[in-house]
């Protein structure tokens, strides 16, 4: 698994459900899968995380520059006062998206029609 580091971050090379076509993983799916990578990695959990990639990627860093497609990373910042369900997954998160017009942050509903990208980090 290649890595790189990024500010006090590591960040993976690649995601982690990239298998085309059927590239994308709904939430509660990421967060079992992140289960199976090993000790400390994570989706992006701070603002400023999410920032760092942002801008990495905006210096063609990191693998996030598809011009021809619009991919958005979960990440695990709930959305203020979204409430959560049974089990504690939050309904509304926020998500990256990295598209033509240039990466921007979203909300996105935790339902499983939604798919996404996984994008781990973890603290050095």
């Amino acid at each position: 698994m290649k890595t790189f580091k990024a500010g006090m971050i590591e960040v993976m090379a690649d995601d982690i459900n990239q298998i085309k076509p059927f590239w994308g993983s709904t939430y509660r799916s990421a967060l079992e899968e992140i289960k199976n990578i090993g000790e400390g990695w994570r989706l992006p959990n701070k603002i400023e995380e999410i920032e760092y990639l942002i801008s990495l990627s905006k210096m063609g860093i990191g693998g996030f520059n598809d011009q021809n497609k619009e991919y958005k990373y979960w990440t695990s910042i709930p959305e203020f006062g979204s409430g959560s369900d049974e089990y504690g997954i939050p309904n509304v998160v926020y998500v990256v998206s990295f598209c033509k017009k240039g990466p921007i942050l979203l909300k996105e509903e935790t339902l499983p029609i939604y798919k996404n990208g996984i994008r781990l980090v973890r603290d050095i």
